[in-house]
């Protein structure tokens, strides 16, 4: 249980959040990896609620940022491609938690999530670390490491007043291309890792990989995985030995996960399949000791009301999102909140988890793809592509690799998932932000190209 404060009150809680860019969910050992790729997260997970369906709503970084951040969709937010700036009109999670006294700092190895992007804003302290150079291999610069992600952040929180509550955010670039790793695996015999842009592997009518080149790219990116792991466990280590983890609430969840050829290329922000937008999401709190399982969807969007709940903090108007905090469990602060006026009861049951994937300002063209939308209710699934074909059915349960071989769905489930969707998108369109861009400078461009984002 958490300790109290004198007047009675629960002692405020820290919260870190780790977003693990490109984290496909089935690479974890809690996830049903059968590999053991990931020991610590794992460990985590044991002690953690583990959702197992959980849903970014945009397959890549800088809208599934913006969403997790503000609780709004794509729509809404405005962040549609690399050169859109997040608003300053927008109430974020970092924002409201400076707002009510926290110290706030992030520390991203992703370049792209930057001030100059709007994504700083509420953060006392914020850092998007440029790429590092290196002496040899395919590239000339690599995001920087986890551990340096993770000294910059347990540096900041040492200078911090221990009797102030600390919310910090982490993001590390390990599993996304290209693979940051001090040596390929043993493996590939020395040879480097695959490089899947110049292997074409993102280009679905591309000729098919030379041999060996998937199973190099695999190995790697698992790889990769590892290394974010062992990132992961040494930061909560830090944070034992600092006194720390006993009073904090450890968020572990990914923007967005990485096609591998499952539906004809290599990457990410193209379409909307599950092995892009279902995610990981453990959330473990200082009072549980044993691993919960929620198989209902939930989306990101729903994190920010949650922590700021666990938080005893009203979360904005402004958030689309439902607190999850009843299924965590805190006692001693979820009878009080349950008395609150606030927040107001859910209205129409907003079970669907709606992804989105926009690019241009106007928010009508998609971002170098063919998908538009995507809504997942239970396990069904309805995604639309652009042009005028009509949308694509999935029944997870039976069909869980979306491709086609399970039973169709049946006439009525698709007109209720077809109702659901245009409803979601009318919440989707609820006081949206006007898009902003702004150009990019040189050194942006450059290490967004070596991200992969822009093509040289």
């Amino acid at each position: 249980m958490a300790q109290l404060a004198a007047c009675g009150r629960p002692a405020p809680l820290d919260v870190v959040v780790v977003v693990i860019d490109t984290l496909r969910a089935d690479r974890l050992g809690a996830y049903g990896n059968r590999a053991g790729l990931t020991p610590h997260l794992d460990a985590l997970a044991a002690r953690s609620v583990v959702f197992e369906r959980a849903y970014a709503q945009s397959s890549w970084t800088n809208p599934s940022v913006a969403s997790l951040l503000t609780s709004r969709y794509q729509s809404q937010h405005g962040v549609t491609n690399v050169m859109t700036i997040l608003q300053a009109s927008e109430s974020t999670l970092s924002e409201v938690f400076w707002l009510n006294g926290y110290a706030t700092a992030g520390f991203s190895a992703n370049a792209g999530i930057s001030n100059e992007r709007g994504f700083s804003q509420g953060y006392t302290h914020y850092v998007t670390y440029p790429p590092e150079a290196v002496g040899e291999g395919p590239f000339d610069v690599v995001p920087v490491r986890a551990s340096v992600v993770n000294e910059g952040a347990l540096e900041w929180l040492d200078e911090q007043p221990r009797t102030k509550a600390a919310f910090l955010w982490l993001q590390y670039m390990e599993p996304h291309f290209p693979y940051v790793l001090h040596e390929p695996p043993p493996a590939l015999d020395g040879a480097p890792c695959p490089d899947p842009v110049k292997e074409k592997l993102n280009d679905p009518d591309g000729p098919p990989p030379a041999p060996g080149v998937m199973r190099g790219v695999e190995l790697c990116y698992d790889a990769t995985v590892e290394a974010a792991d062992a990132a992961v466990g040494s930061l909560l280590e830090e944070l034992r030995r600092r006194g720390r983890l006993e009073r904090t609430v450890v968020v572990v969840t990914s923007d967005h996960g990485e096609e591998m050829l499952e539906h004809g290329r290599v990457g990410h922000g193209f379409t909307l399949y599950e092995e892009v937008i279902r995610v990981p999401l453990i959330v473990s709190v200082p009072w549980r000791t044993e691993r919960h399982d929620v198989r209902e969807v939930v989306r990101l969007i729903d994190l920010a009301p949650t922590l700021l709940e666990l938080a005893d903090i009203r979360p904005p108007k402004t958030f689309e999102g439902r607190s999850f905090a009843a299924v965590l469990a805190r006692p001693d602060l979820w009878t009080r909140l349950r008395e609150r006026v606030w927040p107001p009861p859910m209205p129409t049951p907003d079970a669907g988890a709606l992804s989105e994937l926009l690019s241009a300002a106007s928010g009508k063209h998609p971002r170098r793809g063919q998908h538009l939308m995507s809504l997942v209710e239970d396990r069904s699934k309805v995604i639309v592509a652009e042009g005028e074909g009509p949308h694509d059915f999935y029944d997870l349960a039976a069909d869980p690799t979306e491709k086609g071989t399970g039973p169709e769905l049946d006439a009525a489930t698709r007109a209720q998932l077809d109702r659901a969707l245009s409803a979601s998108i009318q919440r989707a369109a609820r006081n949206p932000s006007k898009p902003v861009e702004r150009t990019l400078d040189p050194e942006t461009r450059r290490q967004l190209e070596m991200l992969g984002y822009l093509e040289d």
